[in-house]
Parts: structure tokens; sequence; C-alpha cells
């Protein structure tokens, strides 16, 4: 995590004129999408809990003020994207199963385990983390 505004401010420097500024960051602000048959109420919490992702500093960018700080950095043409990163391969979507898991109490994390031991039978188990992309392009002048 770093400060936002010096980070595009030095990005933008050292990218020549026209040249382009790009970042993707996960999204502090939108829900992520977990694919397991979860009762209503657990699925909301395990998609929205921020506990479950680390919150960003607060001079960071991983929320939507990333988009107000491309233009404030004076970058022109700025295309707006969010996206989500969808994980379904061993390895990564283990290790966010096991976060949610452990910010779970004992029942809650019960249920949790046989849901997903369900949809990865079925092979329809996913968690989709959200991110936040921009780009912009120097101006013309340079920064």
């Amino acid at each position: 995590e770093v400060t936002a505004e010096t980070m595009l401010s030095e990005m933008a420097r050292v990218t020549r004129p026209e040249g382009r500024v790009s970042v993707v960051i996960r999204a502090v602000d939108i829900p992520r999408i977990v694919n397991a048959p979860l009762p209503e109420e657990l699925k909301l919490h395990v998609e929205t809990d921020p506990k479950f992702t680390p919150r960003a500093a607060t001079t960071g960018c991983a929320d939507a003020s990333l988009y107000r700080k491309f233009v404030g950095a004076g970058l022109e043409d700025v295309q707006i994207f969010p996206q989500f990163i969808t994980y379904r391969e061993p390895g990564r979507i283990d290790q966010l199963a096991r976060v949610i898991e452990a910010n779970l109490d004992l029942g809650d994390r019960k249920v949790w385990c046989q849901a997903v031991e369900t949809a990865k039978g079925d092979g329809t188990f996913f968690i989709a983390v959200p991110m936040h992309c921009a780009i912009g392009k120097v101006s013309n002048e340079g920064m």
C-alpha cells in the first residue's frame, strides 16, 4: 500500500508524453463472488466482510477513488473498468477459501466447508475477486 497520489505522479513523470499509465488493484469496495451453495445470510457475509480482504491504506487506491486520483494526477482520456479475477484452480482458491474459513465462527465454518466440498465435487466452485482498473494518457506536454 502506497500513497496513491505520489505513486500516480511518479508513474506519470517517468512515462513519455502520450504514453499510458495503468493500475490494476484489488477492490475493497466491491463484493467478491463466491459460488458455493450457502445460506443467503452466510453468502452475503463471505462476499462482503472486509476482514476477508485486508483494507487498503487510507492513502491508497483500492476503491473507486482510484478513478478520481487518475484525473487529479493530470492523466487524460482515463479509461475506467472494474473487473473480476476468477479463481478455480487449486492453490489460490484454496488460500482464499482458508482465509474466509478462518474468519467464520464454528457453526458457519462447518456450513462453509460443506458448501465448498459440494461445489468442488460438482465442479462449480469459484471465487471471483474484484479489481479496480484504470488507464490514463500522459499529456502531450508530459508531466
